[in-house]
């Protein structure tokens, strides 16, 4: 390899540091859907089945999203009979512990050299979920910690990763944040404090997952639904200065009492575009040329609680150049999510 290449080693830093923004995000999307409670029965609109409208953040902008980042919501398919529209409705003073689990497999291909798939070490993180306030129009504020946060010992794992990553994860423990969301589930703010002594390209990663929480939710629809409903989120993302548009799908599969349990697919797509990520060596120019991500899973949940019980697997293959070296990478992330005790 020429010195005008990027170094493996900063591609697998770099990758892992987007590693956390997107664990991150994904967080706030599964605690979003699973901190809510549903409103009493509304009246039904004249629709069988089929329906196709779009609805808006509630007419809440918030001024940390800017312009150009609407969240738009398309109920496909109002579902069986009942229904009832779903709205989270927030009780202050709920405390909550949340375990995120994450398994990540990549494989690199650059130029001629070719890296077969490596597992990375499972990551654990716990954290603590405190609804602190809600507002006369039902929006919550709530606040996290990070209480803990680990590299588990996995079999045949590379040691110089291990002991890379279990630095990252630990300058993490102490990070705390809040955020405010609607009674329909879309963020309209939030903020990451970030524990003193982090280093800077963590920092700066996340940074840029603030943006994310901002503009990363599960919204409700607007309309009444019931099992078997189908709905569909699509967002703008900017997350280590990368633009992403994502589609999530929603299938509501079961309502037993209090009990809710939804299918979700995601994807995403990025066009051809300049890239500003965390731990690029000075003079390094890099281009997104491709990005798409597809994944799938199911989050169950008590309406009366705060966290969710959730299973979600994501592939993502990006093409990235850097000093004139194409460099692909396809990423296979699986998420799980549980209350804690």
């Amino acid at each position: 390899m020429t010195s005008n290449n990027p170094p493996i080693s900063f591609q697998t830093g770099a990758i892992s540091v987007r590693l956390l923004s997107l664990w991150l995000a994904v967080c706030v999307i599964l605690f979003t859907f699973g901190c809510g409670k549903s409103e009493p029965e509304e009246p039904e609109s004249n629709s069988d089945s089929q329906v196709t409208t779009t609805s808006q953040a509630d007419g809440v902008v918030s001024p940390d999203i800017g312009a150009g980042t609407e969240i738009v919501v398309k109920l496909l398919d109002a579902g069986a009979q009942p229904r009832k529209a779903l709205r989270y409705k927030f009780q202050a003073g709920q405390s909550e512990t949340m375990v995120m689990v994450m398994n990540t497999s990549m494989a690199m291909e650059m130029g001629d050299q070719k890296r077969p798939e490596t597992k990375i070490p499972t990551t654990q993180m716990t954290m603590t979920l405190e609804s602190k306030e809600v507002s006369p129009q039902g929006h919550l504020r709530y606040e996290f910690k990070m209480d803990k946060a680990d590299v588990l010992d996995d079999p045949g794992a590379n040691p110089m990763m291990v002991n890379a990553m279990k630095q990252s994860m630990n300058s993490l423990v102490g990070m705390s944040g809040w955020a405010t969301v609607t009674p329909r589930g879309f963020t309209t703010d939030a903020e990451i404090k970030m524990p003193d002594g982090i280093d800077p390209v963590t920092e700066q990663a996340m940074d840029s997952t603030k943006q994310s929480m901002t503009q990363m939710s599960a919204p409700l629809p607007a309309e009444p639904v019931g099992k078997g409903a189908r709905w569909q989120v699509s967002m703008p993302l900017e997350t280590n200065g990368m633009k992403i548009v994502q589609t999530a799908t929603y299938e509501l599969l079961e309502v037993q009492g209090d009990k809710v349990k939804f299918d979700v697919e995601i994807t995403q797509s990025a066009e051809s575009q300049e890239m500003n990520m965390p731990g690029t060596p000075p003079g390094t120019k890099i281009s997104l040329e491709s990005l798409t991500t597809s994944g799938k899973g199911t989050v169950e949940l008590q309406m009366t609680d705060l966290v969710p019980t959730s299973n979600v697997n994501m592939t993502t293959t990006n093409v990235v150049s850097a000093n004139n070296q194409k460099i692909k990478t396809t990423m296979k992330i699986g998420t799980k999510f549980y209350p804690g005790n």
